[in-house]
């Protein structure tokens, strides 16, 4: 026999354990894989336990558009501050009345039916 026989046949052979790259005991087939253990913090790197960063989409369209007419109010009651400062009362009102106009002429897509609503609802039709 050679050396290395010799040493083979001296030296018990592992033939697996549980979680071991080995193939177990065909005895141990048979049975239930036993449960894996959770890992142990010291074994574990600190970066596994930190979830992933979401990726950042904004608000919510709701919420988008409730802050857009929050900065226009503000910066429409900016701008209507500095003209009643600078040019006055009247001329201000002047101003406001032919902006609106202005909106509803080019906002308004069926400017009949908007006109007859606004006045249903002011005067109430008689039933």
């Amino acid at each position: 026999m050679t050396e290395l026989e010799t040493r083979e046949m001296a030296e018990p052979q592992d033939h697996g354990t549980p979680g071991s790259i080995q193939e177990p005991y065909a005895a141990e087939q048979d049975e239930a894989p036993e449960q894996e253990t959770a890992p142990q913090p010291e074994q574990t790197p600190v970066h596994a336990y930190r979830k992933p960063p979401m990726p950042h989409r904004g608000p919510a369209p709701k919420e988008r558009q409730r802050m857009l007419r929050t900065l226009l109010g503000g910066l429409g009651g900016a701008a209507v501050g500095a003209m009643l400062l600078t040019i006055g009362f009247w001329k201000t009102l002047f101003i406001a009345v032919f902006a609106g106009l202005g909106a509803v002429a080019f906002g308004v897509e069926d400017k009949q039916e908007w006109l007859k609503d606004i006045i249903n609802r002011l005067i109430p039709p008689r039933s």
